[in-house]
C-alpha cells in the first residue's frame, strides 16, 4: 500500500464519520412533551400534527420549530 492508497482510505473514513455525525445530529433524544394526552412541541407547546408523528414517531418538535432549531445550529457551526 502506497501513500496515495493510505490517503484515500483516510479520506473515506473521514467522510464516513462526517455522515454518521450528521445523521446523529438529526436524531432527537429529548423527552416528549405530553399535554392532555397529546404529544406537543417542546418549544412552542402546540400539538404535533399526526402526519409528522406518522413520518417521525420520535418527534418532539413541530416542523416549524425543528426548522428554526436547525437554522440556529447551522449558524453556530
Amino acid at each position: 500500500m502506497d501513500d496515495v492508497d493510505r490517503a484515500k482510505e483516510r479520506e473515506l473514513e473521514h467522510r464516513r464519520l462526517s455522515v454518521e455525525s450528521e445523521l446523529a445530529s438529526h436524531v432527537e433524544t429529548e423527552a416528549p412533551l405530553i399535554i392532555n394526552g397529546e404529544r406537543c412541541c417542546v418549544d412552542c407547546r402546540e400539538q404535533i400534527p399526526m402526519e409528522r408523528l406518522a413520518a417521525r414517531p420520535n418527534s418532539v418538535r413541530c416542523i416549524e420549530c425543528k426548522e428554526i432549531r436547525e437554522q440556529k445550529q447551522k449558524g453556530y457551526r
